[in-house]
């Protein structure tokens, strides 16, 4: 997935609490918590990093 110079990237550690940014269109990042929660939400979230860092990281490198 590459970012858009102007496109809103939501990052956040959960997919049910935050939907409201995936349903406005929002590019969503998904920050692992834990090992074992979230398999379910890897597949409707645009980008799953480890760590804030690592979101950062991605999108200095995608912007």
């Amino acid at each position: 997935h590459n970012a858009k110079a102007n496109e809103s990237i939501y990052i956040g550690d959960s997919i049910k609490r935050d939907i409201g940014s995936k349903k406005a269109g929002m590019t969503f990042m998904l920050i692992k918590r834990g090992e074992s929660i979230y398999e379910e939400e890897f597949s409707q979230v645009d980008i799953v990093v480890n760590s804030l860092e690592e979101a950062q990281h991605f999108i200095r490198s995608n912007v």
